[in-house]
């Protein structure tokens, strides 16, 4: 593309710098100097400031120097996944070459270019030209996906399959085009086909993120969770986890049996940033359920770490604390169930959950005589638990207390009608 076409293309934008170094930003406006491109020049200073600007000025050409894959860029990256193309911005990420692969990433599908510094006149004349090329097959390309679009929602579906298979000729790789396609027969419940052309995007833009995300939820809504878990790894392995990615990641982890990817997503979920009430629950029970897989397995040497991250939830943790006593006890393992007792703090101790996680320590340690008496003691303190009913009644028959064994199942009757001892 010659001076004059850039000149022509840049004139009517401005340009956005955020983070960007004096140094680099000299260099840059040096390429417009040199290319006699005078456009508008502003500065945004904070991270939210600029997210702000993003949204409501698209015409905008944005360039961002990031060195490191910080918070910063993951939203950016998470903000620009949720514009659809044609309302997406320009945006040029300059980067050194250390973060090359997570950047690149990222680049692939939502930010026009990546560029590697050193800056050099030679480069930037290269990603500008290319850009603008871009640009001008971008708006017959995405005139044929709005088209195709319409055409959807008037449910005139062969029309649009037709359209989007034109727009392949404005784009150097239509991994919109074939993912839109993908959508269509996904909707037609014409699964095969779907699959097809989503796959058809990902030879063409190995990291297109709506394909990855259609591709797990065909997966999802046909039953297959063990494809769908593949298809949720890779999406986890290039972007950024959402929460409820990650909730769903646990919850099939566990489903498929998947054991040897749990450390990897507590890893995830501890480092993540936006974690809710949701997320929290999720990753509770996840490391309980591993506790609990570790117990079973006898591989208890990392055991006591999970059940101390159990600390770092924000969730209530005395029903899982529960849940991997009573384990342990299943197991033979009373000695180990104190270290867990003691990590009750003094207001969790004052639950009922918590004198249970007791009688099934004394169960396990000592003599039937004063686990009867102590499992008596909650009972009439209010404790309403099958399985301790059922224990206290077998206890009381073997030291020969039939009597108040008879009451005791009378009492349990009451609250579950159909308890059996």
């Amino acid at each position: 593309m010659d001076p004059f076409e850039l000149n022509n293309f840049f004139s009517n934008k401005t340009i956005v710098f955020f983070g960007v170094s004096k140094t680099v930003k000299f260099q840059v406006k040096r390429v417009f100097f040199k290319l006699n491109i005078n456009p508008q020049v502003s500065e945004e200073e904070t991270p939210e400031g600029f997210l702000k600007m993003v949204k409501s000025n698209r015409s905008a050409v944005y360039i961002i120097e990031n060195d490191n894959y910080n918070s910063d860029i993951v939203r950016l990256g998470k903000l620009l996944r949720e514009l659809s193309p044609p309302e997406r911005p320009l945006v040029f990420l300059l980067s050194n070459t250390t973060s090359k692969e997570r950047f690149f990433k990222l680049a692939q599908d939502h930010i026009e270019a990546l560029v590697l510094k050193p800056i050099s006149f030679a480069k930037m004349l290269r990603v500008f030209s290319e850009a603008a090329q871009k640009e001008s097959l971008k708006d017959q390309y995405y005139r044929h996906i709005a088209l195709a679009k319409s055409m959807v929602l008037e449910n005139k579906l062969e029309e649009a399959i037709d359209l989007l298979e034109d727009s392949l000729s404005f784009s150097r790789n239509g991994a919109l085009s074939h993912c839109c396609i993908g959508e269509i027969y996904k909707e037609q419940k014409e699964y095969l086909k779907a699959l097809h052309h989503f796959f058809n995007a990902l030879e063409r833009r190995p990291y297109h993120y709506r394909s990855l995300a259609n591709i797990f939820n065909l997966f999802q809504e046909t039953n297959r969770p063990i494809e769908a878990y593949q298809a949720l790894k890779k999406i986890l392995s290039l972007y950024p986890a959402e929460p409820k990615e990650l909730c769903q990641a646990f919850h099939l982890c566990i489903q498929n049996g998947n054991f040897e990817d749990m450390e990897k997503l507590f890893s995830m979920y501890f480092q993540h940033q936006e974690r809710d009430k949701e997320l929290d629950r999720y990753a509770s029970a996840a490391i309980t359920t591993f506790c609990l897989h570790l117990i079973e397995t006898g591989a208890i040497d990392s055991l006591q770490k999970h059940i101390l991250s159990l600390k770092k939830t924000k969730t209530p943790r005395t029903p899982y604390f529960k849940k991997i006593i009573f384990k342990l006890r299943k197991h033979g393992r009373g000695s180990s169930i104190g270290q867990v007792l003691e990590l009750f703090d003094e207001r969790e101790k004052l639950s009922i959950d918590y004198k249970m996680c007791l009688y099934a320590f004394y169960s396990s340690t000592k003599t039937d005589d004063f686990t009867l008496k102590y499992s008596i003691t909650l009972v009439e303190q209010g404790a309403r638990d099958e399985l301790l009913y059922r224990e206290t009644i077998k206890r009381l028959k073997k030291l020969g207390q039939k009597e108040e064994a008879e009451k005791l199942k009378v009492k349990a009757m009451e609250v579950w009608p159909s308890f059996k001892p």
